[in-house]
């Protein structure tokens, strides 16, 4: 697959290369987080660049993940850090700048720097077997060594994780084009290909890249993944999809952590609001509104009549939907409450305080009926 002139590739970040390095970084601190008891870490970037941009210095993933460790010196004390760039001369640039990091000097375990190539007889996780939890970070031109396979299993151990950006785009032409057969049957798997193609080439338009996405989230729900919902990003000029970024975790709660970090980000999650589109406030917000309103009757349709901790509420809808957030659900209810759809007991102030206040997790919630609505 041809692939584009890295002087040029890291001249100057899009729009969709930082959102997408702000993405992996602020998932990478919440999973350090949740592991922060963990004897040992590690963080495998496997297509990883050069580490920075030449205009303005900005850094992309690797030195954004730097840059995370940097704050966290217990973390950085038992991560193990690999990073893999098929051009040496990226590979060496990036080794420059990771062992000029201010936080290189706490890293006990020095990172590794390989130049491996990716392709449908080597995948890039094809011969890893974690022994510690572990996440990595799948960022290739096109979908070289891609396999999901080798995704689901490599998430099998505790703690481990996989996000990957997929090109969709180009993955639609692909799955026609009988040139491309070996490396779209390592990334999907022979048994999974037919089905696929069938179900994308009976549809035209943006109707196809969807159901690209939905077969590649069942695949992986079939393989383990608790299923959290790809970032999507637009085109600036066309408007259209093009590339999907995905998390593969089997833990509920690392997609929980996956959707606050998306929403934080400018994404309504399962609905197409991209950064693009954080620019016009009028039309985010009339978005915003349309789902928050989806959102407060489906919570009606669930609890009606019902007295329920936030706690509960928090945990059904997680398990009933990928398309909403915790920060999502308490607007919900502070919304409804304002609108007299429930009542709200607050442990500090008693029952039936005032409305719009903040909502603990502590707090019970009373779902009218029907007829008490009304």
């Amino acid at each position: 697959m041809p692939k584009p002139d890295p002087s040029k590739f890291f001249q100057r970040p899009t729009k969709r290369s930082l959102s997408k390095a702000r993405i992996v970084s602020k998932y990478f601190d919440a999973w350090c987080g949740v592991l922060h008891d963990t004897k040992r870490l590690a963080y495998r970037d496997l297509y990883s660049g050069r580490g920075q941009y030449i205009e303005g210095s900005v850094p992309s993933t690797p030195m954004q993940i730097c840059n995370v460790l940097q704050s966290r010196p217990e973390t950085a004390a038992k991560m193990a850090l690999y990073f893999n760039e098929e051009s040496k001369e990226l590979a060496a640039d990036l080794e420059q700048l990771v062992t000029g990091h201010p936080v290189y000097g706490h890293l006990k375990t020095k990172p590794i720097f390989t130049s491996h190539s990716w392709n449908d007889n080597q995948g890039a996780l094809g011969g890893i077997r974690p022994t510690c939890p572990t996440l990595a970070f799948l960022d290739p031109f096109g979908y070289d060594g891609l396999s999901l396979n080798e995704i689901g299993n490599f998430i099998q151990p505790f703690g481990c994780d996989c996000i990957f950006l997929l090109n969709t785009g180009r993955l639609i032409g692909a799955i026609e084009n009988p040139a491309a057969e070996n490396p779209i049957e390592f990334l999907f798997g022979g048994q999974r290909l037919p089905g696929i193609r069938k179900a994308v080439g009976q549809l035209r338009g943006r109707a196809r890249e969807e159901e690209l996405v939905r077969q590649t989230r069942q695949a992986l729900k079939s393989l383990g993944s608790s299923d959290p919902p790809p970032f999507r990003f637009e085109s600036d000029v066309s408007g259209r999809t093009s590339y999907h970024l995905f998390l593969v975790s089997k833990a509920p709660k690392a997609g929980s952590i996956w959707k606050e970090v998306l929403a934080k980000e400018g994404t309504k999650v399962g609905r197409l609001v991209t950064l693009e589109q954080r620019n016009n406030p009028d039309q985010e917000s009339l978005v915003f509104m349309d789902l928050l309103d989806e959102l407060m009757d489906s919570l009606d349709n669930k609890f009606a009549g019902q007295t329920r901790h936030r706690l509960e509420i928090n945990q059904t809808i997680a398990e009933a939907s990928s398309n909403w957030t915790l920060s999502d659900v308490r607007k919900a209810l502070l919304q409804m409450e304002r609108d007299g759809r429930v009542f709200i007991e607050r442990p500090d102030t008693g029952p039936y305080s005032t409305a719009g206040a903040d909502l603990p997790t502590q707090c019970r919630v009373t779902f009218c009926t029907v007829d008490e609505e009304a």
